[in-house]
C-alpha cells in the first residue's frame, strides 16, 4: 500500500532552475535583494515573496498567501527563505547542473546601484514560473498527502518499505540508507508499482537527502509527506554540512528572523535517554543572542514544542497558535487585513474575465453578524488559560472538559462563544454559496441532459473525467482552471454523496481525483430535486443513467410511484393501467425501442455549463479556504469542533434544526433564508434523517487537505 501512494509524489523536472542559471543577467543576490523588498535584512518571509509574486503579470500571482507558506516550509523547513536557501531553490542541485550554479554565484552584484532594479523581465518572468512550477507542485503533493492519511499509512510503514533493502533503519543510529532507498525505487516491487525512472528517482533522492550522503534522517522526507517519522529528529541540522557560498560569508552574524527559533540551541532528551549536544551552528552568537531566544511562534510542524508530560511527545495541535501571519490583500500598496471570512473582499480570476461570475455581486450581502461575531481573533497564550492539567486524558476536550457538556448557550464562556460565532458564520457561508451555485444550475437549458454534458466533458470517452478534460473545456471561454479549486471540488462533492452513505469507493481504473456520473449528475441537477436523491440511491454509473433514462421518458403512478412509458401511440387514449398497484393513469411518453440519441451541446448550453462550472470551482474553492480559517480560530480559542457540536446540541449525540436554529437566535448570527436554510441543513443532514451527528458535522467543517 505503501508503494501505490509514493508513486504520484513527483518532483519538479530541474530543466526551470537550469535555463534561469544560464541567463547572464541572473544573480541571485540581486534576485533576493528585489524580492524582499526595501527593508534590509539577512531573510524573505512568505509575505515578502507573496507581495512580489502578486505585482507580477504571471498566473503565479493568483496564488494565495497560505499557498506560498507551504512551498517556504516545503523547500527551506521554516517559514522564512534565507539566501543560501533561496540559491537551493534557484539554481540546479543535480550535478550536471553544478556549473551553472557556480556561474550564476559568482556574478557580480553591487546591492546599493539603482541601475541594478528592478529585475531584467526576463530573469523575473523565469522566476515567475519556477515558483508556479513549486505551488502547483505543492497542491498536488497536499491531494497525495491527504490520501497516504486516508488509507491509514504510518510513518513506520514508510520507512520499513523505503528500507527495506538494508534493513530497518540500517542498524546506524536511526538513519536510512541511501543506497537501499535508491534500491527500491529504481526496482519497484512486483504487482504493486513499477520502477521509477532514473531521472525521478534522482531528482526524489535530491529531495529528500539534499547531501547525497550515505545515510541520512528522514527530516525531509517527514515534511514531503506530511507526517512525522520514526527517523526524523528536531536536533539534525544541516547547515554545517551543506555548500558554503558567497552569501553565506557573514552567516553567522546576519540579522535573525522573528519567526524562526533555532530549536538547535537547546539540549534535548532523546527517545533513548541520552543528551544529545547542540550542533556547531546551534552555538553561533546569532543563535545565543538574547534575540534568538526570544518566544516566537513555532516556524514548522516538525520543530514543535513538547509537551510537559513526555520530553519526546510534542503538544497537540489545538494548544499550538497559528504560525502563519494574516492574510492580506495582495497588493503592496494594500494594508488592509481580513480576519474574517465574511469580511473578505478580493478580485478572483474568474471575476476579472467575466462580470456574470463575479462573486462580490452576490457576496456583497454576506451575512455579516454583530461585532462579536466578525470581531478579529487574536491568539491568546497558554498562561491565559484555564489551568490545563497535564495529567488530563489526550482525548479530552481542554475546553468542556466532558464529551456532551449539560449547560445551555447563556452559560459559554467567552472562547467558546467566539468559536461558535465563527463556526456559524462559516455554515452561513457555506449556505450562500450553496445558493448560488443552485442558481447557476438554473441557467442550463432544460433539454440539456446530463449525459449530454457528461459526453461533452469527456472527449477521450474514458468514463470518467479529469483535471485535463475539465481545463480543456475551460479554455475555450479563456480561463484556467486551477488545481487546487478542482481537488477541492472533489472532496466537496465526495463529502456530499457521504450523506447519501456513498463512499465513492474507486475501482482499480478510475483514478481518485476524477468524476463520474454520478458526481457530474450531482454537479447538475438541483440537490434538493427528485433526479439528484434518484441518482444518488444508485451503486454504479450504469444504473444511473437508467434511473436518468426513467426520469426523462415515463410518468411515475400517483398511487405507488411505479415509473410507466408506451411503446406506441394510443390514437387519443392516452390511460394506461399501473402493474403494481392496478391505478389508471395517463402517460403521454411515447418510446420505442430504438436508443436514444445523444446530440452535441449548443453554444448557448456550453456557456451556461461554462458559468456552471466556473461557478462551481470557485465556491468550492472558497469553501476549502473558510474551513482553515475555522480552523485556525478555533486552535486560538482553544477550542475544537467536538466543543461546537456539543454547544450546539447539549447533551446529545446529534442535533436537530430547532437546535441550529435557537443557536443562531442566541448568538446574534443572521438566519438564512428559507431556500438557503434547506440547502444547509441538505449538507449535514441524510435525506431520511432528522439529526445531525458528529462525523458529519466535522466532515463538512473540517479542512480536507
Amino acid at each position: 500500500m505503501v508503494a501505490k501512494q509514493k508513486r504520484p509524489v513527483l518532483p519538479q523536472k530541474p530543466d526551470t532552475t537550469m535555463t534561469k542559471s544560464e541567463l547572464p543577467d541572473f544573480k541571485p543576490r540581486a534576485c533576493f535583494q528585489e524580492i524582499q523588498g526595501p527593508s534590509v535584512k539577512g531573510w524573505m518571509s512568505a509575505s515578502d515573496l507573496h507581495l512580489w509574486l502578486s505585482s507580477q503579470p504571471h498566473p503565479v500571482a493568483g496564488y494565495r498567501l497560505e499557498d506560498v507558506l507551504s512551498a517556504i516550509r516545503l523547500r527551506a523547513g521554516s517559514l522564512d527563505i534565507f539566501p543560501e536557501d533561496f540559491i537551493r531553490m534557484t539554481t540546479p542541485n543535480f550535478r550536471s547542473g553544478a556549473y551553472l550554479k557556480e556561474l550564476a554565484i559568482s556574478r557580480t552584484f553591487l546591492p546599493y546601484l539603482s541601475y541594478e532594479r528592478p529585475l531584467k523581465h526576463e530573469v523575473a518572468y523565469r522566476l515567475c514560473q519556477l515558483f508556479l512550477l513549486e505551488l502547483d507542485f505543492m497542491s498536488r503533493l497536499r491531494f497525495h498527502q491527504k490520501r497516504m492519511r486516508q488509507v491509514a499509512i504510518s510513518g513506520i510503514n514508510i520507512v520499513k518499505f523505503l528500507d527495506m533493502e538494508e534493513g530497518f533503519c540500517a542498524g546506524m543510529g536511526g538513519l536510512l540508507s541511501a543506497m537501499g532507498v535508491r534500491h527500491v525505487l529504481t526496482q519497484g516491487v512486483a504487482g504493486y508499482t513499477r520502477p521509477l525512472e532514473p531521472m525521478l528517482c534522482e531528482a526524489l533522492m535530491k529531495r529528500i537527502n539534499p547531501t547525497d550522503a550515505a545515510f541520512f534522517p528522514a527530516d525531509h522526507l517527514g515534511r514531503l509527506l506530511d507526517m512525522p517519522l520514526p527517523t526524523a529528529t528536531q536536533y539534525y541540522t544541516w547547515a554545517d554540512r551543506m555548500d558554503r557560498s558567497p552569501l553565506t560569508d557573514s552567516y553567522l552574524y546576519r540579522s535573525a528572523s522573528p519567526t524562526r527559533l533555532s530549536f538547535e540551541s537547546y539540549r534535548e532528551t532523546s527517545p533513548s535517554g541520552r543528551i544529545r549536544p547542540a550542533s556547531p551552528r546551534a552555538m553561533s552568537p546569532r543563535a545565543t543572542s538574547p534575540r534568538a531566544m526570544s518566544p516566537t511562534l513555532r516556524g514548522s510542524r516538525f520543530l514543535e514544542p513538547v509537551s510537559p508530560m513526555s520530553p519526546v511527545t510534542p503538544l497537540p495541535d489545538y494548544l499550538l497558535p497559528d504560525s502563519r501571519p494574516p492574510r492580506h490583500s495582495g497588493s503592496k500598496d494594500w494594508d488592509t487585513w481580513s480576519p474574517s471570512p465574511a469580511r473578505r473582499h478580493y478580485l478572483s480570476e474568474l471575476s476579472t474575465q467575466d462580470p456574470g461570475l463575479s462573486f462580490e455581486r452576490s457576496l456583497a450581502d454576506t451575512y455579516v453578524s454583530s461585532p462579536a461575531a466578525v470581531r478579529s481573533y487574536s491568539p491568546r497564550p497558554l498562561s491565559a488559560g484555564r489551568g490545563l492539567s497535564s495529567a488530563a486524558s489526550p482525548g479530552a476536550s481542554p475546553s468542556l472538559g466532558s464529551p456532551f457538556p449539560r449547560r445551555s448557550l447563556h452559560f459559554l464562556d467567552s472562547h467558546e462563544q467566539r468559536a461558535l460565532q465563527q463556526t456559524l458564520v462559516v455554515m452561513a457561508r457555506q449556505a450562500k454559496l450553496d445558493w448560488m451555485v443552485e442558481d447557476a444550475k438554473a441557467l442550463l437549458p432544460s433539454c440539456c441532459t446530463v449525459e449530454e454534458i457528461f459526453n461533452e466533458l469527456d472527449l477521450m470517452r474514458n468514463g470518467y473525467i479529469t483535471l485535463r478534460d475539465i481545463r480543456r473545456f475551460m479554455a475555450g471561454f479563456g480561463f484556467t482552471a486551477k488545481y487546487a479549486s478542482y481537488t477541492s471540488l472533489v472532496s466537496d462533492l465526495h463529502l456530499r454523496r457521504k450523506i447519501f452513505h456513498q463512499h465513492s469507493v474507486r475501482g482499480s481504473l478510475l483514478l481518485p481525483e476524477s468524476l463520474d456520473l454520478r458526481d457530474i449528475a450531482m454537479l447538475c441537477l438541483p440537490f434538493n430535486g427528485e433526479g439528484c436523491k434518484a441518482v444518488m440511491d444508485c451503486s454504479n454509473d450504469a444504473e444511473a443513467a437508467s434511473v436518468l433514462y426513467l426520469l426523462r421518458k415515463s410518468e411515475p403512478c400517483p398511487t405507488c410511484g411505479t415509473r410507466a412509458q408506451r411503446d406506441e401511440d394510443a390514437a387519443g387514449c392516452p390511460t394506461v393501467t399501473c402493474p403494481v398497484c392496478r391505478t389508471q393513469f395517463q402517460c403521454r411518453h411515447v418510446e420505442g425501442d430504438r436508443p436514444e440519441v445523444s446530440y452535441p451541446l449548443t453554444s448557448s448550453a456550453k456557456h451556461s455549463l461554462y458559468r456552471l462550472l466556473g461557478t462551481t470551482l470557485e465556491a468550492a474553492e472558497e469553501l476549502d479556504l473558510d474551513r482553515r480559517e475555522l480552523a485556525t480560530v478555533l486552535s486560538q480559542e482553544i477550542c475544537g469542533l467536538h466543543d461546537v457540536f456539543g454547544a450546539i446540541g447539549p447533551g446529545t449525540d446529534s442535533f436537530t434544526q430547532s437546535d441550529l436554529r435557537r443557536c443562531f437566535a442566541v448568538q446574534g448570527v443572521p438566519l438564512p433564508p428559507g431556500e438557503q436554510w434547506d440547502l444547509l441543513w441538505r449538507r449535514y443532514a441524510a435525506p431520511t434523517s432528522i439529526g445531525v451527528n458528529f462525523l458529519d458535522f466535522k466532515g463538512q467543517l473540517a479542512p480536507m487537505f
